[in-house]
């Protein structure tokens, strides 16, 4: 995903507004992030003001942003940069043009702040599940799962993906938010999200309105079988039944999210162990304000 993107960018084939225009679509010219400039590639991923405090927030030092070459700029940042820091850097990169998108098709910028933690949080999932086929018995992130709880596991060739989510609560507050990371059968990244989600009365209703998201973001993703893993043993044994007994919030949204489970070809509920369901939570970091 993040391959595709970089190779479009250092092709200069990305759907920005003077690409756009050379094609004959019908588009104002400016940068749909800061309204001022005619947008392209070098514009939109590291010069325009909204994307420069992006940067600002990641702390990375960026390279000389003269002229109009972004292959030039990437190139030079290539060569000053380590290892960790282009990995950063690219992920940067990939999500100030997510949310250019979300502000071309959902009229939505979210805060620089959090494009940058968004962008860290992805990093540090995906080196979380590369380090889990890296262990001393070069176990996969699946694998590593079923030897914590002493369960066997032979993974078939079309077994579901793997989808772990988590939940965070503020009491004083009664802002929540959540994380997913999703895995292939053998425990290799596939993608991750965090957010913010709806005032919560407790922890709980949290991770059940976290629930709902996630599902909806499989949904949206054409998932249609998943084995879904969480830490909530209460989120867990409700699923399970299939059948909601609380008269409350939580009721209701355990009943989304059994209609939503409804619509999969295959959904495994399974409860885990917080150690295991560590990349979803500091997933929830992402998901600042």
């Amino acid at each position: 995903m993040w391959k595709t993107f970089m190779w479009r960018a250092l092709s200069n084939i990305l759907l920005v507004t003077t690409n756009l225009l050379l094609k004959r679509v019908e588009v104002e010219p400016e940068c749909p992030m800061c309204g001022i400039v005619h947008e392209d590639v070098m514009h939109a991923l590291v010069s325009c003001d909204f994307t420069q405090l992006v940067w600002h927030e990641s702390q990375l030092i960026l390279t000389n942003t003269m002229g109009n070459s972004f292959p030039m700029w990437f190139t030079n940042l290539m060569t000053l940069f380590t290892e960790d820091h282009i990995s950063y850097a690219v992920a940067i990169l990939y999500f100030v043009w997510k949310a250019r998108n979300n502000a071309v098709w959902d009229d939505f910028l979210p805060s620089p702040k959090r494009v940058a933690a968004s962008a860290l949080a992805a990093l540090r999932a995906w080196k979380a599940v590369a380090q889990g086929h890296q262990s001393t018995s070069g176990l996969s992130v699946a694998e590593g799962e079923a030897a914590i709880q002493g369960v066997p596991i032979q993974l078939a060739e079309d077994a579901p993906l793997l989808c772990f989510f988590d939940a965070s609560y503020d009491p004083l507050t009664l802002q929540a938010t959540f994380g997913a990371v999703l895995l292939d059968p053998g425990g290799g990244y596939v993608a991750a999200c965090a957010g913010q989600l709806i005032d919560c009365f407790s922890p709980l209703m949290a991770e059940t309105v976290a629930c709902k998201e996630v599902l909806i973001w499989l949904v949206g993703r054409g998932v249609a079988s998943v084995q879904l893993k969480m830490d909530c043993s209460q989120l867990c044994s409700g699923l399970s039944k299939m059948q909601s007994s609380f008269y409350s919030y939580v009721g209701l949204y355990i009943d989304a999210c059994m209609r939503a489970i409804a619509t999969f070809s295959y959904c495994h509920i399974s409860l885990v162990s917080r150690s295991v369901n560590v990349i979803a939570h500091s997933l929830t970091s992402a998901a600042v304000r």
